[in-house]
């Protein structure tokens, strides 16, 4: 199956599109942050994935370390050289942080599944960090990314 876009030859058959939906996790540090809601839903046209999620963290575990979004669909694939950042996307809903963070946002890292959260904080309001699970304490966030699979 498939359609073809601009022409009949096979650079324009348009044969891979899918959608779903895939389950959140937060971790940092090796150590899972417990979720009451969570989830996320995808759509892969081609290599190209963009996705939306939220999670809701009642419980940080004591995690301490980078702040990661696991369970991406697909693999996150390594094409931007030099660089192992392939992507940048948005968080453009926050409440309940544990610190007052401006500019929250997500990046993908290639050959992995996860993405990490940063933002500017009170002590880095010029340039943006990787947040940990003690910036976000028990709130919640919502997110957007868009990545090439491998």
């Amino acid at each position: 199956g498939g359609v073809y876009l601009g022409g009949i030859g096979a650079a324009n058959k348009l044969d891979d599109y899918e959608q779903g939906v895939f389950n959140v996790e937060l971790w940092a540090g090796g150590t899972q942050l417990t979720l009451s809601q969570y989830g996320g839903s995808y759509v892969k046209v081609g290599n190209l994935v963009t996705i939306n999620f939220e999670a809701d963290c009642v419980n940080p575990n004591g995690a301490s370390g980078s702040l990661e979004v696991r369970g991406m669909p697909f693999a996150i694939a390594d094409v931007i050289s030099p660089t192992g950042i392939e992507a940048n996307g948005s968080v453009s809903y926050w409440r309940n942080w544990s610190a007052t963070i401006n500019s929250p946002s997500v990046y993908a890292e290639g050959n992995t599944t996860q993405l990490y959260v940063m933002g500017a904080t009170s002590s880095t309001m010029l340039s943006n960090v990787n947040l940990t699970a003690a910036h976000i304490g028990t709130g919640e966030f919502r997110g957007t990314i868009t990545y090439r699979s491998t």
